[in-house]
């Protein structure tokens, strides 16, 4: 967790799905009905509705684990290209604020 590799969201995710898992038919059996009497949403949803939520939920989870894309890196400058990755939202910030530029033959 030091290292930002596992956050504490992805230990208690772990953990819930390991206890999931290992627990009796007996125990998930009385969350199953637990969470029926309380109204969950997805136990009185139709069987595709739920696939299709625990798909789009699993897209979602393994997008988040996917690096964000870097900027590429060459020896020339090219600002428009720049510009275009600062507007196009893949590079968050500038990397220097815009200085005038150097006029030659300045003492």
């Amino acid at each position: 967790m030091a290292l930002d590799i596992v956050t504490e969201n992805d230990i208690s995710e772990f953990a819930s799905e390991a206890a999931i898992q290992d627990a009796s038919d007996e125990i998930l059996s009385a969350e199953v009905l637990r969470r029926m009497k309380a109204g969950s949403a997805l136990i009185n949803a139709p069987i595709d509705e739920v696939e299709q939520h625990l798909a789009e939920h699993k897209r979602r989870k393994a997008n988040k684990l996917k690096p964000e894309p870097k900027p590429d890196v060459s020896t020339e400058m090219d600002h428009d290209a720049i510009i275009e990755q600062i507007n196009a939202g893949k590079v968050k910030f500038a990397a220097q604020k815009h200085t005038p530029p150097l006029e030659e033959n300045t003492p």
